[in-house]
């Protein structure tokens, strides 16, 4: 496999992330950092190391900046063009990486949050039905009214 120029930058600020402990998120007044906006928009990527970079700087980020991005795109119902991924959670080296197949980009969605927050709304990570996904979405919606001042 040979490597792009733009994958390899990917994954070289993906490492520097992880090794400088950076953090790009919520600018403290609720606002989501652009950069970590397009992070998220990256999972939407048709290039496979794109979006598996993009994964790993996300889950890496603290989780009040990262959640009010994934929450903001979590009702897109597009199909995701890349449709294996690992996650793992990076704090935790001796967590188990998991392979998921999400169909839409609010199926991966839902898999990043749940990693990220520790809480399950619906299993829809491996894809499920468009009343599944909309009840999971819902729940979410519900969960972030409730806790969002503790991601700002």
């Amino acid at each position: 496999m040979r490597w792009t120029e733009k994958a390899k930058r990917l994954l070289w600020i993906s490492l520097m992330a992880c090794l400088c402990g950076m953090s790009f998120g919520c600018k403290g007044d609720g606002q989501v950092n652009p950069y970590i906006a397009q992070r998220v928009w990256e999972l939407t990527s048709d290039d496979p190391v794109t979006v598996q970079a993009a994964i790993d700087f996300l889950l890496n980020q603290k989780p009040r900046n990262v959640v009010p991005a994934l929450m903001e795109n979590l009702d897109d119902m597009h199909p995701l063009a890349v449709r294996k991924v690992l996650i793992q959670d990076m704090r935790n080296s001796a967590a188990p990486i998991r392979r998921y197949e999400p169909e839409k980009v609010c199926d991966l969605i839902a898999a990043l949050l749940h990693h990220v927050t520790g809480v399950s709304h619906g299993n829809i990570y491996n894809g499920a039905s468009d009343t599944q996904r909309i009840k999971t979405i819902a729940a979410w919606q519900t969960w972030w009214s409730v806790n969002k001042q503790h991601y700002q």
